[in-house]
């Protein structure tokens, strides 16, 4: 058995409003239809591939359907190693490797993301793929959050420091266009595939006042956002309003996501679907309350899907 997190997202219009349900039957429909010389989606330097799987059997009630994003590479630069010993890893004629990430679909449009590793596509890579090969009408995707949390980050009185740790893909969302960080992350990006960017903003005393609340608000407008879902590292340390002492705040701690445990098929190279829908669906049961309690908003029009 081996032990993953899924995380519990939302998808939105494009200007972050919830909308009616997705149609999940058309929806695993038009991704399995896709023709196969459409099936491969390069986005940037990205290049994904969509499968679905749909629940069948006796067991199918513990499982929820999904949709599969793997992240395909063809040029290869790893090799075996075995006693100090190394070889090429070859692929044959038309092989790829791919690196799943599993994209569980429930009802009020909420999805249960599970990545197999660190590289494995995110929520913003599932959002493109789903926006590019998909969607009529563009989607964006949002974290599912403890809505008390945020309230609770109203006691911040003046920060202290930020830390945050993203991979490279969400450290290009946080960075945006504008940005000053965007050239040095769209070089690591570009040159240096697989690394994670931390980021640590430490706050004078003796700073503008003003700094501290445009620094918390920019924070807290990536939390509600799609920005730190893939995060490794977020949390604030700050002074309180009330009393002025010392506190912290780990934003991650706050996100809706369940740990479960996974059957690995070693002859699969990981789990199957069937046992990876079966997780994600006991992470949504358990999680329950709370997706419901970090749903809210007004449904407006229906995507076209």
């Amino acid at each position: 058995m081996g032990k993953a997190t899924v995380r519990f997202y939302e998808l939105l219009s494009k200007d972050e409003q919830q909308v009616p349900d997705i149609d999940i039957e058309r929806l695993l429909d038009l991704v399995s239809n896709i023709p196969d010389q459409d099936a491969y989606v390069r986005l940037a330097r990205l290049e994904l591939l969509g499968s679905v799987h749909t629940p069948q059997g006796a067991g199918r009630s513990l499982q929820c359907p999904m949709i599969i994003v793997d992240r395909i590479t063809r040029d290869v630069r790893m090799r075996i190693e075995h006693g100090r010993r190394y070889r090429a890893l070859e692929l044959d004629e038309g092989d790829t490797i791919a690196e799943p990430t599993h994209v569980g679909l429930f009802e009020r449009n909420v999805v249960g993301i599970m990545r197999q590793t660190g590289q494995s596509p995110g929520p913003a890579s599932l959002r493109d793929f789903l926006n590019y090969a998909v969607f009529d009408e563009e989607m964006t995707i949002r974290p599912l959050v403890d809505r008390d949390a945020l309230r609770a980050l109203a006691g911040v009185g003046k920060l202290t420091r930020i830390n945050l740790e993203l991979d490279a893909d969400t450290a290009a969302e946080v960075g945006g266009p504008a940005n000053f960080l965007a050239d040095a992350i769209r070089t690591f990006k570009q040159n240096l595939p697989g690394v994670s960017v931390e980021l640590a903003l430490k706050f004078s005393p003796n700073g503008p006042e003003d700094t501290s609340d445009r620094a918390l608000g920019m924070v807290r407008q990536l939390f509600t956002r799609n920005a730190l879902g893939s995060a490794q590292r977020a949390n604030i340390k700050y002074r309180r309003i009330e009393d002025d002492r010392s506190d912290s705040f780990d934003f991650l701690a706050q996100a809706v996501a369940q740990e479960v445990e996974v059957e690995i098929d070693s002859a699969g190279g990981g789990p199957s679907n069937a046992r990876v829908s079966e997780a994600i669906r006991e992470a949504y049961d358990k999680q329950y309350e709370d997706i419901l309690s970090a749903l809210d908003g007004t449904r407006t029009d229906s995507p076209s899907a």
